[in-house]
């Protein structure tokens, strides 16, 4: 027979325990602020990924009195920037197509002389009549490092007065093997007016050391510029992280702890050394499967005490094509460390928020209040102040009622089926 007292007991004691202590939040206390208005909170790579574990919802800005502040994340960026730099000008020395002799010689006059009006290759026929002022070399200085997404544009002048020409684009990193570049036009005619209108850039493709004009009328060029326009990019900061070798020779991995979103790579090699590395950055998988790793980026490096020519004597960076997010990264190649420090340049974050409460103000991620599911700050906001965020702590969070409420009804329902089992236990007994 059933013992209902034992079977009772134990249907209560099976409901988990309400738990007198509450649950766990994590806090940090917002400091430097000075009374109302918008502030703006640094964050390091640390930080950010800190609240990367959280749901956006989930984050909020509150005073003393527990209100939430209007807050939103905000990628710092740069403003658009523009350079330029002057391009040595050649006329094309050569009607033959040129060897690696040829492209010793005219590395050797650019180095010796700078620009000049003509490159001489002895043994080579020279341009015809026909082609004379139509095919001009230009070449860019070896201090003009190009950078990932930029524009380039190239500024001409000549001498003559009136002129149109159309013109094709060739770059090349060696003299000897050509890439289509584009093509353009070249005008200078004098107007009715009186004024000129003048038509002097080009817009080339690519990024190259030498750029070839083949012009369809011939034109004396005097002077070319290179103009390198740099868009609207995130400000970004270093962080310096090890990656240890692994169990398969020439591998190196990180844990970074959280997932970080990594921009750019550099690495620090010694002296007359060349490295080359595989970066692969790990994606999370389904339960029951094995991550999946992926190629974000090869980089081949190098560090000359005397670089050959026409090479820059270190490249030490990978720009990745755009920031990429992982919290385990891989490196696989050859390096003649055992433990790589590698720099990783990762976007600047900062938190925006409101003050308009009471402080002191704090960071709260781990609890959702509906309330400030609205709160998000506008796009457009006034010049904000400068705030810094303190270290992360425990705090305590009351439970709701309706959790209360909702414990209350089961075990008000666990005691009524106890009672009616009673009742029933009860009458079995007098049958």
């Amino acid at each position: 027979m059933i013992n209902i007292k034992s079977y009772t007991l134990g249907l209560l004691c099976s409901l988990p325990i309400i738990s007198a202590d509450a649950a766990s939040i994590q806090a940090a206390t917002i400091e430097g602020v000075q009374g109302a208005g918008v502030y703006a909170v640094d964050l390091t790579p640390a930080q950010m990924a800190q609240l990367s574990r959280t749901p956006n919802p989930q984050l909020q800005v509150l005073d003393s009195q527990n209100q939430p502040m209007p807050r939103r994340m905000h990628t710092v960026m740069q403003a658009p920037t523009e350079r330029w730099a002057p391009l040595a000008l050649y006329p094309w020395p050569s009607a033959e197509p040129l060897t690696a002799e040829d492209v010793t010689s005219l590395q050797l006059q650019f180095g010796a002389s700078g620009t000049q009006a003509t490159l001489r290759l002895p043994h080579r026929a020279p341009l015809s009549a026909q082609m004379y002022q139509r095919q001009w070399l230009l070449v860019v200085p070896d201090t003009v490092e190009y950078q990932p997404n930029m524009t380039l544009r190239l500024d001409l002048d000549w001498t003559s007065q009136a002129q149109a020409t159309d013109v094709m684009i060739e770059g090349s990193q060696d003299l000897l093997s050509w890439q289509s570049a584009g093509s353009g036009s070249l005008l200078q005619a004098k107007q009715n007016t009186g004024l000129t209108l003048k038509q002097n850039r080009l817009n080339p493709m690519g990024q190259y050391r030498y750029w070839r004009l083949t012009l369809t009328e011939p034109l004396p060029l005097s002077a070319a510029k290179l103009i390198m326009q740099q868009p609207a990019k995130p400000v970004t900061e270093r962080q310096t992280v090890q990656f240890l070798p692994t169990q398969i020779a020439g591998q190196w991995q990180v844990d970074l702890g959280a997932v970080w979103s990594v921009q750019a790579m550099r690495w620090d090699i010694p002296i007359n050394q060349v490295w080359a590395f595989n970066v692969q950055v790990q994606r999370p998988a389904a339960i029951g499967y094995e991550p999946t790793w992926y190629t974000v980026g090869e980089a081949r490096l190098h560090h000359w005490a005397e670089p050959p020519a026409g090479e820059s004597p270190q490249k030490e960076w990978l720009f990745l094509d755009q920031p990429t997010d992982g919290q385990i990264w891989r490196l696989t190649g050859q390096a003649s460390s055992s433990t790589l420090n590698v720099e990783l340049e990762v976007p600047k974050q900062q938190l925006l928020f409101l003050a308009q409460g009471q402080a002191p103000y704090r960071v709260q991620i781990g609890q959702t209040n509906n309330a400030a599911w609205s709160m998000q700050l506008p796009e457009q906001t006034p010049k904000t102040q400068a705030a810094t965020l303190g270290a992360w702590h425990v705090v305590q969070d009351v439970l709701p009622w309706r959790q209360y409420g909702l414990w209350a009804v089961l075990v008000l329902v666990v005691l009524i089926l106890a009672g009616v089992a009673w009742r029933l236990m009860g009458q079995l007994k007098k049958v």
